[in-house]
């Protein structure tokens, strides 16, 4: 379906205007005013002033050019080919009235190419098209990355015959030369990540090139995610809901009508959230993870609307299907039905039999293609039993059963097994059919993903004619501090839920429902009581289930007592006032308690990094060195302290709570933080808010305030543990944390688990504990060890002991020590009698002829000529156990710990260099150069 453009013959002509003028971007920035998808992002490669959309694809069409068509040929052919292309597809607005299609542009840019004598390989769309195939082992189409209209997309491409491999490689060396010339120019640096997330097409374009070139940096993944991971608050949620649940609404089951087309029984697949079935089985425009038949077997349908898809459970033949008298009760009774004659069967002779289909779902996603719907003719089926077996009830696993059984009879009069199924249904997962516009106010506000018939927050304030979700959302996001966020947490999150309409138990309808709580009582503790009812019709509405089964009698499990009282109440549609009285225990409000909690997290957490939070996110960079791409953090450290100092308590609780959301996302941006807050924090008094966001965070910080020389002691978590100016003694417990020393000779305990310890200034010990650990002494004189025990991490330590004379205790397995110019002379001490090798890494402007090696004693001595920088390894001299079996330099060459003793004994006919003297002599280098050589590797 064509589009049509709606341009008068003066707004065309204004274009034109323009194109006349050789102001190609003024022209493409019009067209894109009147509504042109492919016109904007046009606008960008011609190169849209002042953006970032315009200075990475200005700079790219340049940089492709150039490399396909011959140096120069940007300066020369661009404007030609961009005015040719402009008339051509003016030319097309005149005569059709509509937008050009997606394969007129592709057959006019290449057109436009080819006039001039370059290669169609330079027309850049198509390029990025089969690029984007090739990296992603599938097929990306320009015109998904701009949004174009759909009837403007004409799949059949211009460019499918011509061969691409050399251009496709030769735009991911045009993409590295355009960061490169951007970050050169200072271009890159002045826009934000969240500038260059704007870029059309920028995460599907640049991220499959950048990781293809080993540039490990998912900005996709990245900022999607610091938005919150609704699929693991989804399983922290439901699981402590399942566990409170007692006497739970039986979850809905939907028992469409299946027939075994294999002879080898009718096959279920399970219920599997997201990433199985989502299907509408009642019609009410929402698809629900459902169990579902297996592709070798069927589902009777009905198209009962005509329009060639099955919609809904209303086209099966189940508990959804309508029928002349109301609702079947299951699929046989509504296949009954369709028995015109009454005879027990459905034939030819009834009137529906031809229209019937058998459902195939080949690729089980839950939508019916063509090729997917069988009638009972092409399957060879004559006819269908509406009688069979009540009530079996058989188990088939995956959460689903037979409810009834019946048979249907095959073209050579042999029986087929149906089956009425019971199929599970998981009310948690969902998906709406139908598609919700958005204001541009509402677009303005912060979203959420929700679950069961909740709305997503966008859509559900923009079905919400009250107005007060969307006065709720925009009070929220106006709210700037951590307390007066939470403080109206709760009443929005109740507020959300009210908006899907769903029924949920508490409260005096039909039958009545009233609770009671161990330990709340309702008369003094109005409040609390009122709380624990709001969370039952929250969590009940975001799980779509309710928390009893009405059929229930009195009785009791669990402590959990249940009573049904009737009174006559003429108002009733029975004429009695049924009553429900529950008795939760302590243990079950618990739970209440910690789904509720797991809900309000995601809510919280999601909200912040999108309100107060978001300035932080906004402000990370990017930076380009010419071959690594990276995320740049300095801006937001700026914002950070900015924030802190306008005031303390808010600006230290938006710091740690950002760093704490982000730091699964952060762990490989290359960004350690806390430094940056460890010089933060101890200028700011520790209040009672920012304790609770430290404990809430695993945060444990040693005040300047806090006693001298005194020991502090981690959990079992992953922690942050930060001590002060002091002489601190810090031991962590059995999680992954990092502990940092500060100023004072302090003492850090690693414990178990995989640690980071930072000593700091002062003379530090450092004790690695079990596990794989990075020990940094820091200033001043440290001794840093671990223990035999880092084989069940599988691997040794790292080492580096910083500036000042440092002692460095290996383990029994391959360790890593780092030396660096200035660090003084530090003394390895390697215990390693296994075969794993350790290795000695020498930092920045350490050359192989730039070391000295020496015998004393027993020991090998390693000095940085000039300098009095040394590396003295204990015993090398008594035992290969304690060699350090690789020593490593920055530019990758290695020299074998075999391999040393040469370099000793062709060193030990000279005197070392002395101090200030940073190179070798003459006849140094002619006597050493050589061996030198030789050895590295």
């Amino acid at each position: 379906m064509a589009i049509s453009s709606g341009l008068t013959a003066e707004q065309i002509g204004q274009v034109q205007a323009l194109v006349d003028a050789r102001n190609y971007g003024g022209a493409w920035a019009q067209l894109a005013q009147f509504g042109d998808a492919y016109a904007d992002n046009a606008y960008d490669v011609v190169g849209r002033p002042d953006t970032p959309a315009g200075d990475f694809y200005g700079e790219l069409v340049e940089q492709h050019w150039n490399n396909t068509a011959g140096e120069g040929a940007y300066e020369q052919y661009f404007d030609q080919v961009t005015e040719l292309h402009l008339n051509n597809y003016i030319d097309q607005l005149n005569k059709t009235g509509e937008w050009p299609s997606t394969q007129f542009i592709e057959s006019s840019y290449r057109n436009s190419v080819e006039f001039f004598g370059m290669p169609a390989t330079t027309a850049f769309d198509a390029i990025f098209t089969q690029s984007i195939g090739d990296a992603t082992q599938g097929y990306y189409d320009w015109w998904d990355a701009l949004d174009m209209e759909e009837g403007r997309v004409e799949p059949s491409n211009v460019f499918d015959h011509i061969p691409f491999d050399e251009a496709v490689s030769t735009l991911a060396n045009d993409i590295l030369d355009t960061l490169t010339s951007l970050w050169e120019q200072g271009d890159l640096q002045q826009w934000s990540l969240a500038e260059w997330l704007g870029i059309d097409g920028f995460n599907q374009y640049m991220n499959q090139f950048i990781q293809d070139l080993d540039r490990d940096l998912d900005l996709d993944e990245f900022w999607g995610s610091l938005n919150g991971d609704i699929n693991n608050i989804l399983n922290d949620m439901n699981l402590t809901w399942d566990q409170f649940l007692d006497w739970v609404e039986p979850p809905p089951r939907r028992d469409p009508l299946a027939l075994d087309l294999d002879g080898d029984g009718i096959e279920t697949l399970a219920a599997d959230g997201y990433s199985g079935v989502l299907f509408d089985q009642n019609g009410d425009g929402i698809k629900r993870a459902t169990g579902w038949v297996a592709s070798d077997d069927g589902l009777l349908v009905l198209d009962r609307n005509g329009n060639g898809t099955i919609d809904n459970g209303t086209e099966l033949f189940g508990n959804n299907t309508p029928t002349a008298d109301g609702t079947a009760a299951d699929g046989l009774s509504a296949l009954a039905d369709l028995d015109t004659n009454l005879d027990g069967r459905i034939d030819a002779s009834d009137a529906q039999f031809a229209n019937l289909n058998v459902w195939r779902d080949l690729n089980s996603d839950g939508i019916s293609q063509a090729d997917e719907l069988f009638t009972l003719n092409d399957l060879g089926i004559t006819s269908l039993n509406t009688g069979g077996t009540l009530d079996v009830n058989t188990d088939l696993g995956n959460g689903n059963s037979v409810i009834n059984e019946g048979t249907f009879t095959w073209s050579d009069g042999s029986q087929g097994d149906m089956a009425d199924l019971a199929l599970q249904e998981q009310d948690i997962y969902r998906e709406f059919t139908d598609e919700v516009t958005l204001s541009a106010e509402i677009e303005a506000l912060p979203d959420l993903v929700a679950t069961g018939p909740v709305r997503d927050l966008r859509e559900a304030m923009s079905l919400d004619t009250s107005g007060n979700l969307t006065t709720l959302v925009t009070q929220y996001s106006a709210t700037t501090s951590r307390a007066g966020q939470l403080s109206l947490l709760d009443n929005l999150l109740l507020t959300w839920a009210e908006s899907s309409g769903f029924e949920t138990s508490p409260g005096e309808g039909w039958p009545v429902v009233k609770y009671q709580f161990d330990g709340i009582d309702e008369a003094t503790q109005p409040e609390a009581y009122a709380a624990a009812l709001d969370k039952i019709r929250v969590m009940e509405t975001f799980n779509g289930q309710l928390f009893f089964d009405h059929t229930l009698t009195n009785g009791g499990r669990d402590n959990i007592t249940f009573s049904v009282s009737d009174e006559s109440d003429p108002s009733s549609p029975t004429g009695l006032r049924t009553t429900y009285q529950i008795t939760v225990p302590a243990a079950q409000l618990a739970l209440l308690e910690e789904s509720h909690l797991a809900l309000s997290q995601y809510a919280y957490q999601s909200l912040a990094m999108q309100t107060r939070l978001s300035e932080f996110s906004d402000s990370i960079g990017l930076t380009f060195d010419g071959t690594t791409l990276a995320l740049d953090f300095t801006a937001v450290e700026a914002a950070m302290q900015a924030r802190v100092d306008a005031n303390p308590v808010d600006g230290v609780v938006d710091m740690l709570e950002f760093i704490n959301f982000t730091s699964d996302n952060m762990a490989d941006s290359g960004w350690e933080p806390w430094d940056f807050v460890g010089d933060v924090i101890q200028s700011v008094p520790i209040t009672d808010e920012i304790q609770a966001v430290i404990d809430a965070i695993g945060f444990l910080y040693v005040a300047p305030s806090d006693v001298i020389d005194a020991t502090h002691t981690g959990t079992v978590e992953d922690e942050v543990l930060l001590g002060n100016q002091f002489n601190d003694t810090i031991n962590a417990g059995s999680g992954d944390d990092l502990l940092k020393g500060y100023e004072g000779n302090d003492t850090l305990n690693g414990g178990d688990g995989a640690d980071r310890l930072e000593g700091g200034d002062g003379n530090d010990t450092l004790n690695g504990g079990d596990g794989a650990d990075i020990l940094l002494g820091g200033a001043g004189d440290d001794i840093l060890g671990g223990t035999s025990n880092n084989e069940i991490y599988g691997g040794g330590n790292i080492y580096e002991g910083g500036t000042g004379n440092d002692l460095l205790r290996g383990t029994y397995y391959g360790d890593t020590y780092r030396f660096n110019l200035g660090d003084g002379q530090d003394t390895i001490r390697e215990n390693g009698p296994t075969s794993q090798a350790d290795t000695l890494t020498f930092g920045a402007g350490v050359a192989n002829d730039q070391l000295w090696f020496s015998q004393s004693e027993n020991d090998l001595e390693v000095s940085v000529v000039g300098t009095s920088d040394k590396i003295t390894i204990n015993d090398w001299y008594s035992s290969t156990s304690y060699q350090v079996e690789e020593l490593e330099l920055m530019d990758g060459s290695v020299l074998l710990n075999a391999q040393v003793q040469q370099l000793v004994d062709a060193m030990a006919a000279f005197n070392p260099p002395p101090l200030g003297q940073l190179e070798l002599s003459a006849d140094e280098h002619a006597a050493l150069d050589g061996i030198i050589a030789a050895s590295w590797q």
